[in-house]
């Protein structure tokens, strides 16, 4: 946790804030009205097109995806000490999301995104300006 304290925001910083990026459980429990205000909020800061979590086990233990493709649930639960759940990923190609759960492959329903939301490059942790894709 040190290390990731030190480069986003020291003590009390994003690392450790139940709110911060890694342990904010809202984009897999909200409804979805309050899910789309923070996928707005996200789409407009980062660029981003589609979030992808865990930490928070989806809905009958399977990759799903929330509000058209714009957050997807991966945690199944797989954990041995924790629910069982089964071996499953989530594999992104080619544009497609595809869900490999107990050696079977299912796509994702995906919504359309468009791409003049998303800036071509996105901002690297450890640098003020943009890294190449």
């Amino acid at each position: 946790m040190s290390a990731l304290s030190g480069r986003w925001g020291g003590e009390g910083g994003a690392a450790d804030d139940p709110s911060g990026p890694l342990w904010y459980r809202g984009l897999a429990v909200e409804d979805e009205e309050a899910v789309r205000e923070v996928l707005e909020i996200v789409r407009r800061t980062h660029g981003a097109r589609h979030i992808v979590i865990g930490h928070t086990v989806a809905p009958a233990q399977e990759i799903r995806a929330r509000t058209g493709g714009g957050v997807i649930l991966i945690d199944v639960g797989m954990s041995r000490g924790y629910l069982r759940g089964p071996a499953a990923f989530l594999r992104i190609e080619n544009g497609r999301f595809i869900t490999v759960m107990d050696g079977k492959e299912r796509e994702l329903e995906i919504a359309p995104a468009n791409p003049a939301e998303a800036p071509a490059t996105f901002p690297s942790p450890n640098a003020s300006t943009p890294a190449a894709e």
